[in-house]
């Protein structure tokens, strides 16, 4: 699945307020992704995460003039939506106590190298 911006919360005429199924389902898969990758106790220290997402190239850069590796990305998805995103989902899995715990953050949003898949990398070290 390639990775979803956070959407806005949406209201319904009666003014329920809900979150886009788009949104849900990316962080419910991060959710599940964290889960499966860590098992231990939920982390309580001050954490420091990376996240790294390579998006998947557009057709205007598979050209064989273009650079055969990752490409920088400044179209849309925003890169804080995109972040606000997988925080939401790794919180909902219990990974970590509270995403207040983040205390630093890196990330970079960049199209996938020619013959790549998209992807979203995320490093979390206790600090």
């Amino acid at each position: 699945m390639k990775a979803v911006a956070k959407g806005r919360p949406r209201m319904t005429k009666t003014g329920r307020v809900y979150t886009p199924k788009k949104t849900k389902s990316w962080e419910q898969s991060v959710a599940i992704v964290a889960r499966s990758a860590y098992s231990g106790k939920p982390l309580e220290k001050p954490l420091h995460v990376t996240i790294d997402f390579v998006l998947a190239r557009p057709k205007r850069l598979m050209r064989k003039k273009d650079d055969p590796g990752l490409i920088w990305c400044e179209k849309k998805p925003d890169i804080d939506n995109l972040i606000k995103g997988v925080l939401d989902g790794i919180n909902n899995s219990g990974l970590w106590r509270d995403d207040a715990l983040v205390v630093k953050l890196s990330s970079s949003k960049q199209y996938s190298e020619k013959d790549g898949l998209p992807r979203v990398e995320v490093v979390i070290v206790e600090l």
